[in-house]
């Protein structure tokens, strides 16, 4: 009628009003209250209008209405328990509303109540079982709300005109009651997408009526064309029965957890159009006789682990074929070249498979495609030229296969296209045309997804990629050896989301203008040659949520404004040359995961803002120049689980808070000035599974609880003053006993005049050795112990080579320092020589040793491999002694005892 405006309070003036009908129309406002004077009302449909507010409660006043129908309107609130004063109600409608809360228990007084229809609202809480004891119900629909709880075991009992049921899309669950077999009058039965659990209880098969729905048996319900019980919890096997299911056409069973295979006989299903068997947990080969049933039209066995393969006639005997789903899978063999037989094919998944072989030449004679998922195979050869035929794709996914030749510029003649994947393959490109292909996709108008990464693609970005789509929302070119500049022009890609161009040799300044990509959350150029500062543009991204921009050429300080991007999640600027201090403003970013300013030049303190940062998992820090104490705001990081503050200059203690880092698994404070003892607190940590504190300046017992009994040696060498257990190699810890001298007189007394001997001995030991080598004429060019190593050995590479520098590679043990059996990556087996830089004769030892085995020649003397070197750390890497120690078969060859 296109009636308009609201319902006036005057229709309660209508008090001989029987029937109400003003559906359909345009009417707003609230249901006014008097609407409850209309004692005489028994049919009232105000169905499909622009109704809202809450459902007055002085409804309950139409004492004769039979038919309430509101459904598609806005009402909202809940149902008003006063509705089940309405004895006469036979058919109630409140479907597609906003209806909240419960549905009332009083509803079960409704007791000549035939239809009860409230789906599409968000109602919750279990369903009143008095409902389900309506004898006169005929039709119950509920589905789309937020129903929870379990259906009653008795549920069917009374129920003996009840003919449909429908409770899809809720979050029902426990098992389907057996008595559901008992409403037999059934003929729809809906319960897909909620959380029923167990098996599909046999008595179903009583249900001879039904036409729609689940069933597990067939033998009783002969004429069932749809069985339909997707997305619950349903376990155990699909049963052979199945097949006696003649006039099935549909089955639908995905998002479960069946297991064992599909039956055997699926074949006899003649009349079946869709199968979806999706994402379960069956096995085994995919029963040949599928193959038979010529009608089907959609065929899903996604992520599963059948095995199989396809015939080479496959569109021969399924021609009415539109989708075909089986990634995921294990199927094995090539591509049917039948492919393009079926002229109905839209939608091809084959991905994560082990298909190899071609893609069908004539692929492209399937003008209906629109999707094609051929990823994650054995594919080779080149992309079919007839696939620019296929004018209707959307999506064309064939990375991770091995495919060849150069990525063709015909792709550009999908205009349709919106997700492009090509890598990783082995695509290359054609030098004289350079990345054209790029240039062709700008007639993609929908494209959102671009992805070429791990390629050999060897070109510059044109600036024609800020022509791509403004739609474009990925793109990933990661490893395509592109080079050059990243072109200013990207700017022009105002949505996107991701931005991927690592592990190329792009070089030039991260440009200006991405800063005026405002929905971007990655931007990833680590690995590159790019250098220059990190523009402060980058800070205007605040849907930022990873930057990542390790291992380039970037300088000068980190934009403190980085801290305003609260989105950021991962910020990796390591291995950089950026200067500077930390900005205090990064403990703002209260949600970031992952903070790594490795490998740079950055000095002065770590601010105490960085116990801000509540959510991080992972802190690198290692390889700067920091230097005072340690924050101990850092114990309040109680998510962290790898920490690195290695290779600094920080001093002080452990701070006592790092008792409180209950997630760590992983403490790297080594090669720093920090002093005291390691905290005994720390035994608390008892997910932490690597240590090393080595070489600093800690004293004192290392604690022998918690994950302490499981580190090494390697986890404290360095730490001259440490005491503890044998296996540690460090000194055993003295009791303390009371004597008559305070530490400054035993100092005075014993220590200081030791210390003085020995700097003396080891002066005069030096200056003989000199002298000794200045002298000496026996040793001659042609035996050099220098071997030839061209490169300096690293600590990390000697870590490894000592297994940490564990007890069990401990060759030998002297002054100044200690030899470990070290093998290398390469195989090489050497004597690893580490001094103890603690005293100060280390330091000269270790030139002395270094000139001497550089300038002295002898045959017997053994080869220097090379050596590790820096203000914290020196060793010599020596060729390998096997019979006894470096220093005693030294001796004993150079100066035999006769």
């Amino acid at each position: 009628m296109g009636l308009t405006g609201t319902i006036p309070k005057d229709v309660g003036n209508l008090t001989s009003l029987v029937f109400l009908n003003i559906s359909n129309n345009s009417l707003r406002g609230h249901l006014p209250a008097e609407v409850g004077l209309l004692h005489q009302l028994q049919y009232m449909n105000l169905q499909f209008n622009e109704l809202s507010g809450e459902i007055p409660s002085s409804l309950s006043r139409c004492w004769e209405l039979r038919q309430l129908s509101l459904n598609g309107n806005k009402f909202n609130g809940s149902i008003p328990g006063t509705i089940g004063n309405l004895s006469k109600l036979e058919e109630l409608y409140l479907g597609e509303n906003d209806l909240q809360g419960r549905i009332p228990q009083e509803m079960s007084n409704l007791i000549g109540l035939t239809i009860l229809s409230i789906p599409y609202n968000k109602l919750e809480g279990p369903i009143p079982v008095g409902i389900l004891n309506i004898s006169s119900l005929q039709m119950v629909t509920l589905r789309n709300n937020s129903l929870s709880g379990a259906l009653p075991t008795d549920m069917c009992n009374n129920l003996f005109n009840l003919n449909w049921l429908s409770l899809s899309f809720n979050e029902i669950g426990g098992p389907i009651p057996t008595s559901l077999g008992g409403c037999k009058g059934l003929q729809t039965l809906s319960l897909s997408y909620n959380a029923f659990t167990g098996s599909i209880p046999t008595e179903i098969g009583n249900l001879s009526n039904l036409q729609v729905l689940p069933t597990d048996l067939c033998y009783s319900i002969p004429g069932l064309e749809q069985l339909s019980l997707s997305y619950n919890q349903f376990n155990g096997e699909i049963p052979d029965s199945l097949s006696h299911c003649k006039s099935l056409l549909l089955v639908s069973l995905s998002y479960n957890y069946f297991t064992g295979s599909i039956p055997r006989d699926i074949g006899n299903l003649s009349l079946l159009q869709e199968f979806y068997v999706g994402r379960n947990n069956l096995k085994g080969e995919l029963p040949k006789t599928v193959f038979n049933i010529s009608s089907l039209v959609s065929f899903d066995i996604l992520y599963n682990e059948i095995a199989g393969s396809l015939p080479a006639d496959l569109c021969y005997l399924l021609p009415m074929l539109k989708a075909i789903a089986i990634s995921v899978n294990q199927f094995t063999g090539q591509i049917p070249s039948s492919l393009p037989r079926c002229e109905s094919l839209q939608y091809i998944a084959l991905s994560n498979n082990k298909f190899t072989g071609i893609i069908p030449q004539d692929i492209g004679n399937l003008s209906m495609l629109q999707t094609v998922y051929l990823a994650e195979n054995q594919l080779t050869r080149t992309i079919p030229n007839s696939i620019s035929n296929s004018s209707n794709i959307i999506s064309l996914d064939l990375g991770s296969n091995m495919l060849t030749g150069n990525v063709p510029t015909f792709l550009g003649e999908l205009t349709l296209l919106q997700r492009l994947q090509l890598g990783p393959n082995l695509l290359t490109n054609e030098p004289s045309q350079g990345l054209s292909f790029l240039t062709s996709l700008t007639n993609c108008r929908s494209l959102n997804t671009l992805v070429i990464g791990s390629n050999r693609l060897d070109g510059v970005l044109p600036n024609s990629i800020g022509n791509l789509s403004t739609t474009l929302e990925l793109l990933d070119a990661t490893g395509c050896h592109i080079n050059g500049m990243i072109p200013s022009e990207i700017g022009n890609l105002s949505n996107l989301v991701t931005l991927a161009l690592g592990n190329n040799d792009l070089t030039g300044s991260i440009p200006e203008t991405i800063g005026k990509l405002q929905k971007i959350q990655q931007l990833r150029v680590y690995d590159t040659a790019i250098h220059g500062l990190i523009p402060d543009n980058i800070c205007k991204l605040t849907n930022l949520a990873e930057l990542n921009s390790m291992n380039t050429k970037l300088y000068g300080s980190i934009p403190s404004c980085l801290g305003n991007l609260s989105s950021l999640r991962r910020l990796q600027l390591g291995s950089n040359a950026l200067t500077s201090t930390m900005p205090s403003t990064l403990g703002s970013l209260k949600d970031i995961l992952l903070l790594n300013l490795s490998s740079n030049f950055l000095s002065g303190p770590l601010p105490q803002e960085i116990g801000s940062m509540q959510s991080i998992v992972e802190l690198q820090l290692s390889g700067n120049q920091f230097s005072g104490n340690i924050p101990n705001s850092i114990g309040e990081l109680q998510n962290l689980v790898n920490l690195s503050l290695s290779r600094n200059r920080l001093q002080g203690p452990i701070p006592e808070s790092f008792a409180d880092l209950v997630s760590l698994e992983s403490l790297d404070l080594s090669l720093n000035n920090l002093s005291g003892t390691i905290p005994k607190s720390l035994e608390k940590l008892l997910h932490l599974g690597y240590l090393n504190v080595s070489f600093n300046e800690l004293s004192g017992e290392i604690p022998n609880g918690g994950p302490f009994n499981t580190f090494t040696a390697g986890s404290y060498i360095g730490n001259e003053a440490l005491c503890g257990a044998a296996q540690f190699h460090v000194k055993a810890c003295k009791g303390n006993k009371r004597t008559g001298f305070s530490k400054t007189k035993i100092f005075m007394v014993y220590i200081l005049p030791s210390i003085t001997l020995i700097i003396i001995a080891a002066a005069i030991a030096i200056w003989l050795l000199r002298r000794q080598a200045r002298n000496t004429h026996l040793l001659v060019r042609e035996n050099s112990p220098i071997h030839p190593f061209n490169r300096r050995i690293s600590y990390y590479e000697i870590l490894r080579a000592t297994n940490n520098f564990s007890e069990d590679n401990l060759i030998g043990r002297g002054s100044i320092g200690l030899v470990y059996k070290g093998i290398f990556y390469n195989g090489m087996v050497a004597a690893v020589k580490v001094f103890n830089l603690q005293l100060q004769a280390a330091f000269k030892s270790f030139e002395a040793e270094c000139e001497a085995l550089r300038n002295i020649r002898h045959r017997n003397l053994v080869k220097v491999i090379s050596s590790c070197s820096n203000p914290d750390f020196k060793a010599l890497v020596l060729e390998y002694m096997p019979n006894g120690n470096l220093e005693k078969w030294l001796y004993t060859q150079l100066f035999p005892r006769y």
